[in-house]
């Protein structure tokens, strides 16, 4: 940068101009005018902070996110680079003021998230590599998609990535690609059992005495693609013979879910019962009587399951009393 440069950009940011707005007017790349300020040839200019105080609206971020030199919504520029070339471990979440941000009211659901354990033992059980987008981002956005009522990951392409990065506290939403890719890595690592388990007793404890009474009932969650020929099961709802996957929900006494059980093929609920739900309730419901106390007294049960005409079978009392 010559002197005539570095005079020109220094005047500039004196008027509380942004560095990207400055590089732009300049000619220059964003990454060179952000190291002549990290090395201190240029000085922000203190009212700077002031100006980021000021809510930003939908107009103007439009603005910003196309004129970005990195692509739609890479605004953080340095951050980019840095995670680019292995310098930086994570991207660092921030909320800005903005008004007009599409979705936002989404962010009202996330202490509630946070609350029943979203990125309770992330950690533990998952790894990601160095990256911008790090464990907790991913989870939080797929949190949110959800929320939001979109479908699939690839749909999240038809949203503003600007507007929808902002509710995550980014500069934008990861690309569908990246979290296909991430999730590709968690997925390998084989622990969502554990961390599911670990948070189902979480909840079981804190729901006290109410934890012994536990209600399954199996709904079907009808398959639309074209990638596997899953079986087909009766939709109560469609009237019709559907592919699909059979989910089988364990909730408390109030209603609130503690985990659920997913099968390809239609065993049925009474199967489902005694080869995956009753096993890992028996592990993992708390203030269960001993085998002495049991012993003393046949009339006490280690705890209630209620389930609909699905799960009876005039056989099956007699069976579950016996293994239980």
């Amino acid at each position: 940068m010559t002197p005539e440069i570095i005079e020109a950009a220094q005047a500039l940011l004196d008027e509380a101009r942004t560095s990207n707005e400055v590089a732009k007017e300049l000619g220059l790349k964003a990454n060179t005018l952000h190291k002549a300020i990290q090395a201190g040839k240029l000085q922000k200019n203190k009212d700077f902070k002031k100006k980021a105080e000021v809510a930003s609206n939908k107009s103007q971020r439009s603005k910003e996110d196309k004129e970005s030199v990195l692509g739609q919504g890479c605004t953080r520029v340095q951050e980019r680079i840095s995670a680019s070339i292995g310098e930086l471990t994570e991207a660092t979440t921030c909320f800005e003021k903005a008004s007009d941000v599409a979705n936002g009211g989404v962010l009202f659901a996330l202490p509630t998230l946070l609350a029943n354990g979203l990125l309770d033992h992330t950690k533990k059980y998952f790894t990601l590599p160095k990256g911008y987008y790090n464990l907790h981002h991913i989870f939080i956005t797929l949190a949110f998609a959800a929320l939001l009522r979109i479908r699939n990951i690839e749909s999240l392409q038809y949203h503003s990535p600007g507007e929808l990065g902002k509710v995550v506290g980014l500069d934008r939403v990861a690309e569908v690609k990246t979290i296909r890719e991430k999730l590709g890595i968690l997925a390998k690592q084989n622990n969502v059992q554990q961390w599911n388990s670990e948070l189902s007793k979480e909840w079981m404890y804190s729901a006290g005495m109410i934890s012994g009474l536990l209600y399954v009932d199996g709904k079907v969650r009808v398959y639309h693609g074209k990638k596997t020929r899953l079986p087909k099961r009766f939709v109560t709802r469609e009237k019709l013979f559907l592919r699909g996957m059979s989910d089988y929900w364990v909730n408390d006494a109030i209603g609130q879910p503690y985990f659920v059980v997913s099968s390809a093929h239609n065993k049925g609920l009474l199967s489902i019962l005694k080869t995956d739900i009753i096993p890992k309730l028996l592990r993992e419901v708390p203030n269960q009587p001993t085998k002495s106390e049991l012993t003393r007294n046949p009339q006490l049960s280690r705890f209630s399951v209620i389930f609909d005409r699905k799960g009876y079978s005039p056989n099956s009392r007699h069976n579950f009393k016996k293994k239980t």
